[in-house]
């Protein structure tokens, strides 16, 4: 990608984050803002509706009092004046003072006088509601409290002011009401009874609050509460009384109730807003938005327009001037900027650095000549070096035995000899001895050509004790092997050169092959005879190395064979191989379940299984060691 495009991404990333972040204040910060105003207006418009109710019961009440605190009516409730009643308890009255029920109480809480006027058809009767009953019980009655003969006692209130006014409910719906003692007119006592005005919540009363707060409001009284209201009933509490619901992007909801003179929800009153401070403001923001992009862009293009002469032109101008060089590969080129800013200092240290660079190819170009003549020396050499080890390979195959000489004693057998390299440190031996013959497996020092070498060495010391060992004691053809390969090296007194030795392991089967004798210096033989497999371990020691002693001993170790039995030895360079999916060593529990699986198979089967096996969990790791397997049946 170009420098041009790249600047052009990242300018104009910033300047989408920048927009991003603006639209994201705007989204987190203002609108909400917005949001938080409109929602204290539909409080406040909520408040009004109360308080225009409020007004309502303050001006029922204001009536209530004229009518209470009057001599006539005085004179009415304790004299039943039938005057009084003609004169002023007409339906006249009703509609002047815009009531729908006037009761009067005596003392005693005695109903004197009570009326209900429908102000739709204009029509009244005398009946009695439920909630003013002719006689009022013991029960302290809410709108009655002043008449008990404690109340005066505990209440210091003046006889003007007592006044008991809220919602109530009734059979005729919710009701405005207001209840005030009976007194003289220049307010003064006793109590003469009580006074009660009701005024019924209706449509008409609801929709003049409507017009006057020119708002639009739903009342509903507990029988016309919805799911949806009772559900906000249960959200509203003392310390939030109001709940706000946003409808759409143009309207809100608020809600809020209003409790009867008995302390219980009498009215849901809802409010329907037009959202139009959120609108405005949206648009308002939005207007900014246009404003901050435009700008952006106007500012992104005269960056871009800065940065292409002064920045990007002359690194396009450096960029191919190192093309062309690198093209034609001609180092004279050098590059003209009279910059004194940071890319006239990268101008001119690349004219130094091409000169370094120039001196550098030309002594390089000598010291090459001189490297390509060694090189071609090392060629030679190393041909002769690699021809050499293959020979070394057919020598120390030549001293391996074949596989028709082993099969003059044995009859089923197989080998798996792999060295790491072109030539190893692991090698066997099948040899006649006496009656009967001599099978070896060694692991020598190393691999390679040091381990050949070692190889070779003890294939002579096995030659020379077996000259003076009786046949079959594996034990003392171990010991006589590990002293002359001592004493060969130097190895068995102070000053020896070299500590390299050899793992052992020797079996001897006699002629009748009843029998099998094993001894091994750290190598293990197994035998298995249909029923389980058997690891006859060698000695913890091997032999030819310096901290050996000159006379240890071995162990010989006599196997009975009264029925087929097939035996195995290997180095460790099987059973230590790391391979798996756990890459871990392939393990002598591996080897011997491979024994147990192809015991019935014939020799040249269980090679194969067992060799799969082993490359299969060897996988892509690197070959460790030299693997040396045989195994054979009697």
């Amino acid at each position: 990608m170009k420098l041009t495009s790249k600047v052009t991404i990242i300018l104009t990333s910033v300047m989408l984050l920048y927009l991003a972040i603006a639209h994201l204040t705007l989204r987190s910060i203002i609108i909400p803002n917005f949001t938080s105003i409109e929602h204290k207006e539909a409080i406040k418009d909520i408040n009004r509706v109360l308080e225009a109710i409020h007004n309502e019961i303050h001006h029922l009440d204001k009536s209530l009092r004229d009518w209470s605190s009057w001599d006539d009516t005085v004179n009415f409730i304790e004299n039943m004046d039938r005057e009084y009643i003609k004169v002023n308890l007409v339906d006249s009255s009703f509609e002047t003072n815009e009531i729908n029920i006037m009761y009067f109480y005596n003392t005693t809480k005695q109903s004197v006088w009570g009326k209900f006027y429908d102000t739709h058809t204009k029509q009244s009767d005398n009946r009695q509601l439920k909630d003013f009953p002719a006689t009022l019980s013991n029960k302290e009655h809410p709108l009655f409290r002043y008449l008990d003969a404690n109340y005066l006692t505990n209440n210091k209130t003046p006889l003007r002011d007592i006044s008991i006014t809220g919602l109530m409910k009734t059979e005729e719906g919710i009701m405005l009401i207001a209840s005030r003692p009976i007194i003289s007119s220049n307010y003064e006592g006793p109590i003469k009874g009580a006074l009660v005005m009701g005024k019924i919540l209706a449509n008409e009363l609801i929709n003049a609050i409507a017009k006057q707060t020119k708002l639009d409001i739903e009342i509903r009284n507990e029988a016309e509460f919805t799911q949806g209201d009772r559900s906000i009933i249960k959200k509203l509490t003392k310390e939030s009384p109001y709940f706000i619901e946003d409808i759409d992007s143009n309207q809100l909801k608020v809600y809020t109730t209003m409790k009867d003179i008995n302390s219980k929800t009498a009215l849901m009153i809802q409010v329907t807003i037009a959202t139009y401070i959120t609108s405005e403001g949206k648009t308002a923001l939005h207007f900014a938005l246009m404003s901050i992009v435009s700008t952006g862009l106007i500012i992104l293009i005269l960056l871009m327009l800065f940065l292409q002469r002064v920045v990007i032109a002359p690194i396009t101008k450096l960029k191919n001037l190192v093309i062309s060089i690198r093209q034609s590969g001609n180092l004279s080129k050098r590059i003209d900027l009279q910059y004194k800013d940071e890319i006239g200092v990268l101008a001119s240290e690349f004219n130094l650095m091409i000169d370094k660079i120039e001196s550098s190819t030309t002594a390089l170009q000598h010291k090459n000549e001189d490297l390509i003549k060694t090189q071609n020396r090392l060629i030679v050499a190393n041909a002769q070096i690699v021809e050499s080890i293959k020979y070394a390979s057919n020598i120390q195959k030549s001293v391996l035995p074949t596989n028709n000489t082993m099969k003059e004693s044995l009859s089923d057998f197989f080998i798996i000899w792999e060295p790491r390299d072109t030539v190893g440190g692991d090698i066997y031996w099948y040899k006649r001895w006496g009656s009967g013959c001599l099978l070896a497996v060694a692991d020598c020092t190393g691999h390679g050509v040091p381990g050949a070498f070692i190889t070779l060495l003890s294939r002579g010391a096995l030659d020379i004790a077996m000259m003076t060992v009786n046949e079959g004691n594996a034990a003392e053809l171990i010991i006589n092997i590990h002293k002359i390969i001592q004493v060969t090296l130097g190895q068995n007194k102070d000053g020896g050169l070299s500590d390299d030795g050899l793992e052992l392991g020797v079996c001897y089967i006699p002629h009748d092959k009843k029998t099998l004798t094993y001894c091994g210096a750290r190598l293990s033989l197994f035998c298995y005879n249909g029923e389980e497999v058997q690891e006859i371990k060698g000695s913890k020691k091997p032999i030819g190395y310096k901290d050996i002693p000159y006379d240890t001993t071995f162990t010989n170790y006599i196997i009975n064979i009264p029925k087929r039995m097939t035996f195995y030895m290997t180095t460790d360079g099987l059973t230590e191989q790391i391979g798996g999916e756990k890459k871990i060593a392939f393990g002598k529990k591996r080897l011997m379940a491979l024994i147990a699986q192809g015991w019935s198979y014939p020799m040249d089967r269980q090679r194969t299984i067992i060799y799969d096996t082993f490359t299969q969990y060897q996988g892509a790791e690197e070959r460790r060691d030299d693997v040396l397997v045989i195994g054979f049946t009697i």
